[in-house]
């Protein structure tokens, strides 16, 4: 990753205050969360795991595993817990340490077959992308959703919302971006999870490709 990224991220997780904990890995890494059924809160482990690392994670009951697939930005980080600002709540399994980083809160279905499920969410989410990267973006009702989950294999087959439509950022300089609070998110669930989030505002220094 560049010193540009380095400097522009760290300034913004500074920001976020002392109790703000940083995702190890980036782009292309597997991730995993866990979630308790009854509260909806997602616990987060916030460093790469291997395919049999999640296959032996064993929580307690009634937590659940709820999510594994990976990171399509190149630097993360999360302000605190779900309703608790200046803090986090933390969850050991075994010798894992998860931090309750989300909590989703109304689902919209797919209102097309192998369309996304829309998923308002809870959590306060910085992220970076470094410069030269090739960013995926969905445009939908006027606003801009950035690529967060999964990778781009697929994306030119994938079924979109009702008016939406791909489009590619080349980026010239690094793009740190906070998510809003709540998140507005779209997921593709399955072997291949796939998600955009925001809305956001898109980086002036980068060049654009709309995809049909």
């Amino acid at each position: 990753m560049s010193a540009a990224l380095d400097a522009q991220f760290g300034a913004a997780f500074d920001a976020l205050g002392a109790c703000a904990v940083a995702v190890k890995g980036g782009a292309g890494d597997l991730f995993m969360e866990i979630m308790d059924p009854a509260s909806r809160n997602v616990w987060m482990l916030c460093e790469p795991v291997t395919r049999d690392q999640y296959k032996a994670v064993a929580p307690p009951p009634p937590i659940i595993k709820s999510g594994y697939a990976p990171a399509a930005m190149d630097r993360a980080a999360f302000a605190h817990s779900c309703d608790t600002p200046g803090s986090f709540h933390t969850m050991q399994v075994g010798e894992m340490v998860f931090h309750q980083n989300a909590r989703p809160g109304a689902i919209i279905p797919p209102q097309t077959p192998h369309g996304p499920m829309q998923i308002t969410v809870n959590k306060h989410h910085l992220i970076g992308f470094d410069a030269g990267r090739s960013v995926a973006v969905m445009e939908h009702d006027g606003a801009h959703f950035v690529e967060v989950v999964g990778v781009r294999e697929g994306d030119d087959t994938r079924v979109l919302p009702k008016g939406a439509h791909l489009r590619t950022l080349t980026l010239d300089e690094p793009w740190v971006v906070m998510l809003p609070a709540p998140t507005t998110t779209f997921f593709w669930m399955g072997k291949a999870m796939r998600s955009f989030q925001g809305p956001v505002d898109l980086p002036v220094a980068a060049s654009t490709t709309d995809h049909a």
